[in-house]
């Protein structure tokens, strides 16, 4: 079976081996208070910061999801006031989990598929921490390094999170365009669900230092100080970690390091963005769900089609070996998404258009 639902992600032969590996090695019985589990994790993190190309000055943590890293981002560092622009259901969830926190919470939300004016538009002075989706999940929008930047640069005093979750892995991105980068290992990194991480820069840092003086960081054992201690010399963690998905991703790195990193990686991801493209311009039946081309995602695919073709699609899919993402939430039933993951080879590719082409 190929899944292409944008998450869970399909599973590469290589990842199933270092399951097999880790289970051989006993190691999802050590200790994570032990020099063996302080290597897997060191092995994990430097292949992430050569990986990523994270600031030397950038701290990495790790968290159960995407959206304990948004929780943790808030709490440490918004002290009253945040602003989120919203296309679509992901980039919404920052702001309800800001207000889950009793924090004054201000919205540009544009109408799905389409993208934020991120230049133009005028955040309140007083909003100290602002929130981007890069790549939003629920409706294949994406933006780009230069817009991020602009956020950052017209608004220096407040704190930047990005949400990376269904690209962070896929394509390239600057990392010092924002002070706090969140993302889960599901999607582009192509590993079982249960960990998150966080990328927290100098910035992010102070701001949870200061709200601790301040007794306004609510993020209890959970602030950045305490998060440290334990990962600056020993590469720990405060609760017990989810050692299986960080050997994997110690793993993964690795491989992906000496293939040429993100830039390869990245190459492949475009290389089969064109193949899928190539076939959509021959028929008229499906089509982008984002009419824009330079904000369509590079990872995941949102597709209009009727909705009796997408019913039938669902159906007859599984007789194919092939699992295809549903529309989300008000778009289930007109619209069908395909996850273009790095764990999604180009044969797959090719699979997933004869199996459309047959369809149409």
């Amino acid at each position: 079976m190929i899944t292409f639902n944008p998450g869970p992600s399909q599973l590469t032969p290589e990842t199933k081996s270092d399951i097999r590996l880790a289970l051989d090695q006993h190691l999802l019985q050590i200790s994570h208070r032990s020099p063996q589990f302080s290597e897997i994790s060191k092995r994990a993190v430097e292949g992430l910061r050569q990986y990523f190309e994270i600031p030397d000055d950038y701290k990495i943590f790790y968290t159960t999801s995407a959206t304990e890293s948004m929780k943790l981002s808030l709490s440490n560092c918004c002290e009253n006031k945040s602003f989120h622009f919203i296309n679509g259901s992901f980039s919404g969830l920052y702001s309800r989990i800001s207000a889950s926190l009793n924090k004054e919470v201000v919205t540009d939300e544009v109408t799905w598929g389409t993208q934020n004016d991120f230049e133009g538009t005028k955040i309140p002075a007083d909003c100290d921490f602002i929130t981007i989706t890069h790549n939003e999940t629920s409706t294949g929008v994406m933006c780009n390094d230069e817009e991020i930047k602009a956020v950052k640069e017209k608004n220096p005093d407040a704190i930047l999170a990005v949400d990376i979750t269904s690209s962070a892995g896929g394509v390239k991105i600057d990392l010092n365009n924002a002070d706090l980068w969140c993302f889960s290992v599901q999607k582009c990194l192509g590993l079982p669900a249960g960990l998150g991480l966080i990328f927290v820069s100098p910035r992010a840092y102070a701001k949870s230092v200061e709200l601790l003086e301040k007794r306004k960081n609510y993020s209890g054992v959970f602030n950045f100080p305490n998060m440290w201690k334990k990962m600056e010399s020993k590469y720990q963690t405060v609760c017990t970690p989810n050692v299986l998905k960080i050997f994997l991703i110690a793993q993964l790195m690795e491989r992906w390091n000496k293939l040429g990193g993100v830039e390869e990686v990245e190459k492949l991801t475009l290389e089969k963005e064109t193949i899928f493209n190539q076939f959509l311009e021959k028929q008229n039946t499906i089509t982008h769900f984002v009419k824009a081309k330079n904000y369509r995602s590079k990872t995941v695919f949102a597709l209009n089609a009727p909705e009796d073709f997408i019913a039938k699609l669902h159906e007859t899919c599984q007789k194919e070996g092939l699992t295809l993402g549903k529309g989300y939430g008000k778009l289930k039933p007109s619209a069908f998404r395909i996850a273009n993951f790095p764990a999604i080879t180009q044969t797959n590719i090719k699979q997933l258009i004869n199996f459309l082409e047959k369809s149409l």
